[in-house]
């Protein structure tokens, strides 16, 4: 059994975006705000404490642009030379 989350994200000492999963099974995006220990979304905002007593979950980091740009070639650079090897 995975360990309880306490409301924290990843890295709880950086400002950042990051995938939560509501109460009611639908994932969204909210702000960490790391000085406050708070989260914050288009609807409101609530601390560490609050969103572990809602129920809510969390997914995990909202990678940038570039992040997104490096994973996806990277993924091509890696289906390339399977291609090329299988073709050997």
């Amino acid at each position: 059994m995975a360990d309880a989350w306490d409301g924290r994200p990843q890295n709880p000492g950086r400002d950042g975006c990051h995938w939560l999963l509501g109460w009611n099974g639908t994932p969204f995006v909210a702000e960490w705000d790391a000085a406050s220990a708070d989260w914050s979304w288009a609807g409101g905002d609530e601390s560490c404490v609050g969103v572990v007593a809602a129920g809510w979950r969390y997914l995990g980091l909202c990678l940038t642009p570039a992040e997104v740009s490096a994973l996806v070639e990277a993924a091509r650079q890696e289906e390339r030379e399977v291609t090329y090897e299988a073709d050997q």
